[in-house]
């Protein structure tokens, strides 16, 4: 059946020259372009600093928690384990879809924080206005997105990236101010501090990065913890990671489906074969 065409933005590949997102490959991209800027140009993001780069650099490290014990990370190894680096890979980075820790959680983050710093930054007395975004964000909500940490009070990324911060000059902007605003809110209030996901929206946000995109930037932060896990998982092939009780696995997801191709390939010769749901 006829449909309409797909339109694409992205990129055009030819004989005499490579494009884009409208820029020639070989004299504009390759050998200018870092990857923070071509991953700010894939998700229509923001033209960056040399500042921001480094900054970018900063966050991609204070991130960069790879402990196999992590729950995320337990994923990438078992699927490494009986696939390859790259089932691994695409294990994990299926796991961080609406994960709600991690850098991961930074997009939640980010439309508060989004919504609350105006009001901040306008009030005579920040502090109270700060208690009052809180005080809201429980009531509606039971939950503050990107704040509160397992097992300790404070989340030591989030104190590594105001330092770096700090050295960069940047602990100064206007969404990192309002998260350490909120934070000594929550603290008053709950007991309970930022994490990295809160501290990943407000770093970005002040990049110039919208809540939209932010999801996607934070994919590649967490990239470095799932590609060691994954390299070295399938490196190793530990027999008790290939002997997982299948009665222990759940899948979760869309039902399973025949194709058309293949249930009129089994069907007999003129019967018809409706696919399932």
């Amino acid at each position: 059946m006829p449909t309409d065409p797909i339109e694409t933005h992205v990129a055009h590949a030819s004989t005499r020259s490579h494009r884009l997102f409208g820029y020639d490959l070989f004299s504009e991209v390759a050998g200018v372009a870092s990857l923070w800027d071509l991953t700010a140009l894939c998700v229509r993001g923001p033209a960056l600093s040399a500042t921001d780069r480094a900054v970018l650099d900063d966050l991609i490290g204070c991130c960069t928690v790879a402990d196999p014990r992590l729950p995320p990370l337990k994923l990438v190894r078992l699927a490494a384990a009986h696939g390859s680096v790259l089932a691994g890979c695409a294990a994990g980075l299926l796991a961080l879809e609406d994960a709600f820790i991690g850098p991961w959680s930074a997009g939640a983050a980010a439309r508060w924080l989004r919504d609350v710093e105006p009001a901040l930054r306008d009030a005579p007395d920040p502090a109270a206005e700060a208690l009052r975004a809180v005080d809201q964000a429980l009531a509606r909500d039971g939950v503050l997105p990107g704040f509160g940490v397992p097992f300790r009070d404070r989340d030591e990324r989030v104190a590594a990236l105001d330092a770096c911060l700090r050295r960069r000059g940047r602990a100064g902007r206007r969404y990192w101010r309002a998260l350490r605003a909120v934070e000594a809110a929550a603290v008053a209030r709950k007991g309970i501090g930022a994490n990295i996901g809160a501290g990943v929206a407000a770093c970005l946000l002040d990049l110039g990065f919208s809540p939209r995109e932010i999801p996607t930037v934070s994919a590649l932060l967490a990239l470095p913890c799932i590609l060691a896990n994954a390299y070295e998982s399938a490196s190793q092939r530990a027999p008790a990671m290939q002997a997982v009780d299948p009665s222990a696995v759940e899948y979760v997801g869309p039902p399973h489906r025949t194709s058309p191709r293949a249930a009129a390939a089994a069907s007999p010769a003129g019967s018809t074969t409706e696919e399932s749901p």
